[in-house]
């Protein structure tokens, strides 16, 4: 009599093969809300410039200051130069 085992994968090596796979998707994704966390800024001065005097200038005002903060968020592990 034997026994046999079901051919699965060990789960810490593919455990390991996601989260490898997760960190070379993030990278890239990471440095890029980094550097438009830096460049955000410059398209607040036309808007605030122009002022917020319509509905649609206020909106607009708003999505870019929730998209700053979302790249702020995911952008902060980043480290230039690596």
């Amino acid at each position: 009599m034997s026994t046999s085992t079901p051919s699965t994968p060990d789960a810490s090596h593919t455990g390991l093969r996601s989260r490898v796979g997760l960190e070379t998707l993030a990278a890239p994704v990471r440095a890029t809300c980094f550097y438009a966390a830096l460049a955000l800024p410059l398209a607040y001065v036309p808007l605030l410039v122009s002022g917020l005097e319509t509905v649609s200038q206020t909106g607009n005002f708003f999505l870019l200051l929730g998209l700053h903060v979302l790249a702020l968020a995911l952008g902060h592990g980043h480290q230039p130069g690596e």
